[in-house]
């Protein structure tokens, strides 16, 4: 049997980006290029680009939520989304609908896909025995058994985000312990 390795998922998540006067729009980020902190809200994991795209879409017929606004659809601005004819956006698009009515339905909608925010400012440590795991931002950096080594492991770039791991970590946050500011330096 010639089994080809599988190739490693490229995740993507989506994080919300204030477009001013209350209205939010959902910018599609690859989770590798994503510097997860406190104030990080990002929602879903997804193995692809349409994947995430397709729960959009999904939530947008949901929660009327419109097309354009999201980036779903290309339209003129002042011009009505493809979802406005068929009663699946309240009007946003044409300015029968605040941004912010728009967008806390959004956030409504996103919630139930909303992702742990890492709770540090920076790396933490989960202790076993004489052994301390190294973690930074949902991701595993490795193993140290002493100062020296936990050093050499910022040496090293960090890890690509992977979903498994996310979800281990996100079980684990009560057993981490935030490395003290400046260790890293």
């Amino acid at each position: 049997q010639n089994r080809q390795p599988r190739k490693k998922d490229e995740v993507c998540t989506w994080v919300l980006e204030d477009q001013g006067e209350g209205w939010m729009r959902p910018v599609l980020h690859s989770a590798d290029d994503l510097k997860f902190g406190p104030q990080t809200a990002s929602y879903g994991l997804f193995k692809t680009t349409k994947e995430a795209n397709d729960v959009l879409r999904a939530l947008a017929s949901e929660f009327k939520l419109c097309d354009t606004l999201l980036g779903l659809a290309d339209t003129a601005p002042g011009q009505a989304c493809p979802g406005y004819p068929l009663k699946r956006c309240k009007g946003a698009c044409i300015g029968s609908e605040t941004g912010a009515k728009h967008s806390m339905r959004l956030v409504g909608g996103l919630s139930r896909l909303k992702l742990a925010n890492w709770p540090f400012n920076g790396a933490a440590l989960i202790r076993e025995g004489e052994e301390a795991h190294l973690i930074e931002g949902w991701r595993y950096r490795g193993t140290a058994k002493s100062e020296t080594e936990l050093h050499a492991l910022f040496e090293m770039p960090p890890p690509a985000f992977d979903r498994d791991i996310y979800k281990l970590l996100a079980k684990q946050v009560s057993k981490m312990t935030p490395l003290p500011a400046g260790f890293q330096d």
